[in-house]
């Protein structure tokens, strides 16, 4: 989770509409990435510690919320700002 407030971090500090669009949708990946690897963590550990099961669960809950909220600023900041500033003012390379 610190490459999501890294990268949290680094989009509040951009001046560039499309590159803050780029940096939010990396931390949406990487809290994707971290649900997953929660949910790998309480599959591979198969313990019988309800503390470390309930911590596992809050963790995977947040890093979906944070997903969530993440996506939501993405598809916000899309909507107010016109896809011609956007694009003019970055050049958006697609895989």
């Amino acid at each position: 989770m610190s490459s999501v407030g890294a990268n949290y971090t680094a989009s509040q500090r951009v001046k560039l509409t499309a590159y803050f669009i780029y940096k939010l949708k990396i931390v949406a990946e990487e809290a994707g990435e971290s649900h997953y690897f929660f949910e790998l963590i309480a599959v591979v550990t198969n313990t019988d510690s309800i503390h470390l099961s309930n911590e596992i669960k809050k963790l995977t809950y947040e890093s979906n919320e944070i997903t969530a909220i993440i996506v939501s600023f993405i598809k916000k900041t899309k909507a107010i700002i016109p896809k011609f500033y956007i694009t003019m003012n970055f050049v958006i390379l697609k895989p």
